[in-house]
């Protein structure tokens, strides 16, 4: 397929080593012109431990280093939210201080690009759903592709912060 010179293709510039950080779960990429592009690629881009670090990581180098921030990828999806399984495996196990730490990390994640000191971008397309749709309402701006589906999915499958009990986190699915 040809190429213009107005696309940036994240892949090709992964290969011409321009990627700044990464981990298992997402990659800080010099995309040009002092921006920096963070690449969610865990499975489904669902948000994990790895990928809220990644996210803070990379606020806090674009603040330091960047003149602006965009969250992209090529995937299927941009996200389909929580990494449910890692969350329903916690509860299962009566981990409620790892989950706890999750959430709490998930919100501070979610400040630290609300509050950035740089312009914090998204580009939203096809699935984005529960904390993907949290990434877009806690950034500066959005262009989200055409035929995106932005949604908070939680009234259907998810955690609902709240205590039984003092026993932590309830799930509930409908």
């Amino acid at each position: 397929m040809p190429r213009d010179g107005k696309t940036i293709y994240l892949q090709t510039l992964k290969e011409q080593n321009k990627v700044i950080k990464e981990n298992n779960g997402a990659s800080l990429i010099d995309i040009g012109d002092d921006i920096a592009a963070l690449e969610i690629h865990s499975l489904n881009n669902a948000l994990g431990p790895d990928v809220l670090s990644m996210i803070r990581q990379s606020v806090e180098e674009v603040e330091k280093k960047n003149k602006g921030l965009v969250l992209a990828n090529e995937s299927k999806h941009f996200c389909v939210g929580a990494n449910l399984a890692l969350m329903l495996f916690e509860a299962q196990d009566e981990n409620f201080f790892e989950l706890d730490l999750i959430i709490r990390q998930f919100q501070e994640t979610m400040l630290s690009m609300k509050y950035a000191a740089r312009p914090v971008v998204a580009a939203p397309f096809s699935m984005t759903l529960g904390g993907g749709a949290e990434i877009c309402l806690a950034v500066d701006a959005v262009q989200a592709g055409m035929e995106s589906y932005i949604g908070l999915v939680e009234t259907g499958v998810g955690p609902h912060p709240g205590r039984r009990r003092n026993k932590g986190i309830i799930f509930t699915s409908s």
